[in-house]
């Protein structure tokens, strides 16, 4: 398992074509990452994650979340449902991806590139809050935050 997550990190981090992988790398330190890979649009999960997080985007914000969405061989940023999918002829990447079989997975990268959390079922929003706000640099920046 740790090799499949040292894997999906050297792909996230260090491939650069279409899939914007490049722009992806310079998230790191700056930005916490939240892959959400589909199989399905259709998908209940998929479609229940999508809408929660919507409603919680001034929290994802906070603490410095960049969405990534993956569904096949396309892939967009954010959580716009209008916003195009983008087509990645990074074979390598969706091949990473697929790994697990999952048809849902949701996966939680910090500050340092690390992945969090990882799973295949929804993620409430208080979940994903809780598991950044437990984190040592997250309540390095809340306390900035209090004193300013």
């Amino acid at each position: 398992m740790k090799h499949l997550h040292l894997l999906i990190l050297w792909f996230v981090f260090n491939l650069s074509n279409n899939l914007h992988a490049q722009e992806m790398s310079e998230h790191r330190w700056k930005d916490r990452l939240l892959i959400i890979k589909t199989i399905e649009l259709s998908d209940s999960i998929y479609k229940k994650q999508i809408n929660a997080l919507q409603k919680n985007l001034g929290e994802l914000k906070e603490r410095k979340l960049v969405v990534y969405q993956f569904h096949k061989d396309k892939f967009k940023t954010g959580l716009d449902s209008k916003k195009a999918w983008k087509h990645t002829e990074n074979k390598e990447w969706v091949e990473a991806l697929k790994l697990t079989n999952n048809e849902f997975e949701i996966i939680l990268i910090g500050l340092d590139g690390q992945i969090k959390r990882r799973q295949s079922q929804f993620l409430a929003p208080n979940e994903l809050f809780g598991t950044i706000d437990a984190m040592p640099m997250r309540r390095q920046e809340m306390e900035s935050e209090r004193h300013n």
